[in-house]
């Protein structure tokens, strides 16, 4: 389901931040405000792009696509309300161990928690809307007011609302379309904010049913979670942790243990001094021979580890 316009993905727009990535940790610090991190699910060169648009005090709009399979964990700004929107027509999401299908609006509440599979080639926009002001738009119906207002501080949740997914669409390609063509400086950021967070309102009060404030999560996503807090001590059964894993991330205990510590090695090596080794820096998350940390590594990550601390120290990295 194509969202962006094709001159959008061609120049850069004026009232829009447009970055691509090689980085997954750094895309994961795109959304601000928001506390995330990543995991890569699928090996391979990770290729991403983070659109940005800032449309007046209330509103922000985000587009976040990947090549590759991402665990996301995120955790909702202290003061806004994210509604997501898938935008890639291939494999659904999943989200705190829900499907995510093209008919759902993802909610995140302020401070909000979020465990999110993302597909290979997975597309979403967020639209982030200041609590106050979606609280108080005339368009919000006192129910719907009250449902959002209990929601602080929650686990994010899905609502079934097919008519809205594919306004909030609309809406994200109509936005992206005015700020591609539009000169910075002539008020039309704030116009456009203002139309987003009316259409939104409306578009909640008219596909809102009624949904509970909270709903428990699927008993494999606790499961997962309180396996991965105790690993081994766990009281989880071997089978029971396989079975979670599975249902989470498609993977084993012994294949997700050995791909967290992948991934604190390649944090390490953008953030270890210059003076440490690469090897030592392996070594120190259990991966004693150098040869195959180094092919496990490339296979994953699609680069050396080398690469990846040359990439960091690079002047362009670090700013």
């Amino acid at each position: 389901m194509p969202c962006l316009p094709p001159y959008a993905v061609s120049r850069q727009a004026p009232l829009l931040l447009d970055e691509t990535f090689d980085d997954f940790d750094a895309q994961a610090e795109r959304l601000i405000d928001h506390d995330q991190r990543y995991l890569q699910l699928t090996p391979g060169a990770f290729r991403g792009r983070f659109l940005s648009g800032f449309f007046g005090p209330d509103v922000a709009l985000h587009v976040e696509l990947g090549n590759q399979s991402l665990l996301q964990e995120i955790v909702g700004s202290e003061d806004c309300f994210t509604f997501g929107v898938t935008l890639s027509s291939g494999p659904d999401f999943a989200t705190n161990g829900q499907a995510f299908a093209a008919t759902d609006v993802l909610v995140l509440p302020p401070r909000g928690s979020l465990l999110m599979c993302s597909p290979v080639g997975g597309g979403v926009a967020a639209f982030a809307i200041t609590r106050t002001a979606l609280l108080a738009h005339p368009a919000v119906t006192p129910a719907l007011a009250d449902w959002l207002a209990a929601l602080d501080g929650a686990n994010a949740c899905l609502l079934r609302a097919p008519d809205l997914a594919t306004r909030l669409r609309r809406d994200c390609r109509d936005a992206l379309d005015l700020a591609t063509a539009t000169r910075p400086g002539d008020g039309t950021a704030a116009r456009i904010g203002q139309a987003l967070l009316a259409s939104l309102a409306a578009g909640l009060s008219l596909g809102w049913r009624g949904e509970a404030a909270t709903s428990p999560l699927p008993r494999r996503l606790l499961q997962f979670q309180a396996w991965r807090a105790a690993a081994a001590d766990s009281d989880l059964s071997p089978r029971q942790v396989e079975k979670a894993l599975a249902a989470v991330t498609g993977l084993g205990p012994m294949s997700y243990l050995r791909l967290e510590r992948l991934h604190e090695a390649r944090r390490a090596l953008h953030s270890a001094p210059p003076q440490q080794s690469i090897g030592d820096i392996a070594a120190s998350f259990g991966f004693w021979d150098w040869s195959r940390f180094t092919a496990a590594y490339r296979q994953h990550f699609g680069e050396r580890p080398s690469d990846t601390r040359r990439r960091a120290a690079s002047p362009a990295s670090r700013s």
